[in-house]
């Protein structure tokens, strides 16, 4: 399964379990967006010209970047909460998609 396609299940249950909840009868977009930056700076994967350095002033270089997102939570206006079971996601800097 690709992680587009895991976000697309994930926003659609995300969708389901929160109407089912609260009885709402509108449908609401939800969207993460991760910006992954070093220093102020966006992360750049694989950019020779634009090193990166450490708090020893070593130089180095990002060439792969991948992390997981759990224990989502969402609260509404009325300070109603509802958190995602079980919810494990990939996010891979070079894969735009799961960003």
């Amino acid at each position: 399964m690709t992680t587009k396609s895991l976000h697309k299940i994930l926003f659609c249950l995300l969708l389901f379990l929160f109407n089912n909840i609260y009885g709402q009868k509108s449908v609401s977009d939800i969207r993460f967006l991760f910006n992954n930056m070093v220093d102020g700076r966006p992360l750049l994967m694989e950019d020779t010209s634009h090193p990166y350095f450490n708090e020893n002033g070593d130089q180095y270089y990002v060439t792969l970047f991948k992390y997981y997102i759990s224990n989502i939570t969402l609260i509404d206006l009325r300070d109603h909460s509802i958190t995602v079971p079980d919810t494990h996601l990939l996010v891979n800097a070079e894969d735009s998609a799961s960003l």
